[in-house]
């Protein structure tokens, strides 16, 4: 966590009205968030950083591991009820790339809380609560050229997506965390307030139509179901057909995630 004398307030345009902060390096900008939240900043504040030392995942035994100033990390505070936030804040993180690709077709979705390329993993979402205050945290993969062994086969960066497109591509330079950062909240504001949210990001869902192995609950202890992976339901539920062509039976959850495996 850092020390809030250690935020310096940027000017990025942030379409929720709020400040936004800027820390160096930090053990997690979720914690930053709780900091800010508990000093009275109003809703929509976000802090962002280069460096985070303990960077954590949905399930508490994984980590999110980020390469020193090659990915936008942040966090933005809610005083409001939002419903299914963190899907909402999946399908902005979607959008925002899909800015920045000639392709939009190969980004997808992993239910819940992934934003993948080519079916590997550019983002990541993670949503906390402290019971008055949502916190919606956001690794976006911006520069890196390489991963560690274990991620290399399912992670990937702005970076090595625009080079699977054709030399002749023309981009615009890459943008530095602060202009990501920028496209990230005017996308987020947008789906906040689309009343089709579901329909998109169920058109984004990675597996969609296919069979999967859905684990349900604990992701690392849950049962293991396997169906057709259906859609996403107006609560941002995950809807699996278990059944036949002839008798499809439709099932609905709310925690779990998708296998990376068949």
């Amino acid at each position: 966590m850092g020390n809030v004398a250690d935020y310096s307030r940027m000017g990025v345009n942030n379409p929720f009205d709020a400040p936004v902060y800027y820390i160096e390096e930090t053990d997690t900008t979720m914690s930053d968030a709780r900091l800010l939240a508990e000093r009275g900043e109003p809703d929509g504040t976000v802090i962002f950083s280069s460096v985070q030392n303990s960077g954590r995942g949905r399930v508490p035994e994984r980590v999110w591991e980020s390469s020193s100033h090659k990915s936008l990390l942040c966090t933005v505070l809610f005083r409001r009820k939002i419903d299914a936030l963190p899907l909402k804040a999946g399908l902005a993180v979607a959008r925002t790339y899909a800015r920045l690709l000639p392709v939009k077709d190969e980004i997808s979705v992993k239910w819940p809380n992934d934003v993948l390329f080519l079916g590997k993993k550019l983002a990541g979402i993670l949503c906390e609560s402290d019971g008055s205050t949502l916190f919606v945290g956001a690794g976006l993969n911006l520069s890196q050229k390489s991963f560690p062994a274990h991620l290399e086969d399912r992670a990937t960066s702005l970076t090595l997506a625009r080079e699977t497109f054709s030399e002749k591509s023309v981009f615009s330079p890459l943008p530095l965390p602060q202009d990501l950062l920028e496209i990230y909240l005017t996308e987020l504001s947008v789906t906040l307030n689309d009343p089709l949210w579901n329909d998109k990001l169920s058109a984004l869902l990675w597996k969609k139509n296919e069979t999967i192995r859905f684990i349900a609950g604990n992701p690392d202890s849950g049962e293991v179901i396997t169906g057709r992976a259906v859609g996403i339901g107006t609560s941002g539920e995950f809807i699996i057909d278990t059944g036949t062509i002839e008798q499809p039976k439709h099932q609905s959850f709310f925690s779990g995630e998708i296998s990376w495996d068949l």
